[in-house]
């Protein structure tokens, strides 16, 4: 298991997200979920658009745990206009599972989300 701790604009933790290897594959699509399929499914409005990563709508701000998340899959060149502690949510997905391993995420705008 991977935690996702998800914090405000504003630096509030507003969720707290667990990851782990049976859940984070979607069996139907056969591929793995993304970081924005999690917020979404977490109740955090998140903004998003092409779905590919070519947009920008989706982007947050990695502010530790690099190493327990592939930023680009596939999408080496968009990766290049966007900062070194940036990801797309929309392509960016957990890659290790441990119970000590913990992501934070920075919304890069102000968000609608419901707190359970």
């Amino acid at each position: 298991m991977t935690k996702l701790e998800i914090y405000s604009m504003d630096d509030e933790l507003i969720k707290i997200i667990e990851v782990t290897k049976e859940n984070s594959y979607n069996k139907r699509l056969r591929m793995d979920k993304t970081i924005l399929d999690f917020l979404l499914d977490s109740e955090i409005k998140m903004p998003y658009g092409c779905m590919g990563g070519s947009c920008g709508a989706c982007i947050v701000e990695i502010l530790s745990g690099h190493e327990f998340i592939d930023r680009e899959g596939s999408h080496k060149i968009v990766l290049k206009s966007i900062g070194e502690n940036d990801a797309l949510t929309c392509i960016a997905t957990v890659k290790e599972f441990n119970p000590e391993n913990i992501v934070k995420l920075k919304l890069k705008f102000k968000a609608d989300f419901t707190i359970r």
